[in-house]
């Protein structure tokens, strides 16, 4: 019989994968501009050895190789409409898991302006209306130059059929105008110059 020897046994091979979500942007969200922020959260039974984000199936950025794992997306880099982001993260062993994905609208267009006038005439007074292609809000700019000087408060209503009243105009004038709307998203449109001409002012005095 032999003196007694020892061995050791290797470690239990490491089949437990990460697990990964996003936590940036969120479902449903609108998002536009070249620095959005798209974040996850991952953890392993070992250590996550680093998260890649996928745009569309496709790899978005570099991998990140800490935590927090993040990134600044350029949505300008991006067709406008629908997207889908996920994010993989990895572990030492190679397991790899893929979080849900989340639905994203990429949205860098400004609204179209249509259908510009100006009406309701008056001595000292016009109404300025005009249709978007969206969503968006409402100001008018006007003056006697196109140097324009004076605006409307802003309409933070997001509306398609827009109409700003503006008062307190001077008798017998040619004004300039453009109007500005801007979407959910952050996107401005301005309209080229107008003009409109108030009325003369009333004969108020008796012979």
């Amino acid at each position: 019989s032999s003196a007694d020897g020892t061995f050791t046994t290797l470690a239990a091979p490491d089949t437990t994968p990460p697990t990964v979500s996003l936590t940036a942007p969120v479902s449903g969200a609108t998002v536009a501009g070249a620095t959005v922020p798209v974040s996850a959260s991952a953890s392993d039974n070992v250590g996550v050895l680093g998260v890649q984000f996928l745009l569309d199936g496709a790899t978005l950025g570099a991998e990140d190789l800490s935590s927090p794992y993040s990134l600044s997306w350029d949505t300008t880099s991006a067709t406008n409409g629908a997207h889908s982001l996920s994010a993989t993260a990895r572990d030492a062993a190679g397991n790899a898991t893929t979080s849900a994905a989340v639905s994203v609208t990429v949205d860098n267009a400004a609204p179209l302006l249509s259908g510009i006038s100006a009406g309701g005439l008056s001595a000292t007074a016009a109404t300025i209306r005009w249709t978007s292609s969206e969503l968006a809000d409402s100001q008018v700019e006007y003056g006697l130059t196109t140097s324009y000087g004076q605006a409307s408060l802003l309409d933070a209503t997001l509306l398609t059929l827009h109409s700003v009243a503006l008062s307190g105009l001077t008798a017998s004038s040619l004004y300039h105008y453009r109007v500005h709307s801007r979407d959910a998203a952050g996107n401005l449109a301005s309209s080229a110059d107008g003009t409109f001409t108030t009325l003369a002012a009333p004969d108020t005095t008796p012979p």
